[in-house]
């Protein structure tokens, strides 16, 4: 059995396999599943979450990549990668509407 460090650990791992999925483009399935699996084994971590929205970003998946940043906020209000992301990512794009 792994530790909590150890978990930690692997966790990191698994986000940077992520990365490199998404920055290897048309691994869409591979990236989301390495993050997913991260956060299995770490537990919540705003850079995971940060990480998933550039994923969502990179298919235009734009209303999940809000949510994916919004959590990374939740997380930790004062990372700095997502309020940048987040940022951006409104600035350019439309407002999302509901209707009921």
């Amino acid at each position: 059995d792994l530790n909590k460090a150890g978990l930690v650990a692997l966790a990191a791992v698994y986000n940077n396999i992520g990365n490199l999925r998404r920055q290897q483009g048309a691994r869409f399935t591979e990236a989301q599943t390495a993050y997913e699996k991260s956060l299995r084994l770490g537990g919540e971590s705003a850079a995971v979450y940060n990480n998933l929205a550039l994923l969502y970003i990179s298919v235009g998946r734009v209303e999940d990549a809000e949510k994916m940043l919004s959590h990374a906020l939740t997380i930790d209000p004062f990372f700095e990668c997502a309020v940048s992301n987040l940022l951006k990512l409104r600035s350019l794009a439309p407002p999302i509407t509901t209707t009921t």
